[in-house]
């Protein structure tokens, strides 16, 4: 068991996401940051209650509101995860199970799927 342990950590796991968003962030112009927020709350309060949407959904309406790219690709799961933790945090959204990406560059990698709840 120490072993398994040995090579799977959750905690270690979880610092070095958590690391790695500081990083991302700090590197990202607050303008870029301001204009991601407006446009992701801008579509997240036309969603219908009980719709539901993965990350990936979010970022593409972000693109089709006119954010450019960020200066790095990671800049948008991390402004990703701080949007919804404030939702969840709201309680506006809840875990609504799992779905693969649809943009190749996500090689068809799982994604959760949220569903607004208010």
């Amino acid at each position: 068991m120490s072993e398994q342990r040995d090579l799977f950590d959750i905690d270690e796991g979880r610092r070095r996401r958590d690391h790695g968003t500081s990083v991302v962030m700090d590197h990202t112009p607050e303008q870029w940051r301001a204009c991601y927020r407006v446009a992701a709350a801008e579509w997240f309060d036309a969603l219908p209650i009980g719709e539901t949407f993965t990350g990936e959904q979010l970022r593409l309406a972000c693109k089709r509101a006119g954010l450019g790219n960020p200066h790095h690709p990671n800049a948008w799961g991390s402004m990703a995860r701080a949007f919804l933790k404030q939702c969840f945090d709201d309680e506006r959204v809840a875990i609504a199970g799992v779905s693969s990406a649809l943009d190749p560059v996500s090689h068809a990698s799982l994604l959760a799927r949220y569903r607004k709840v208010n």
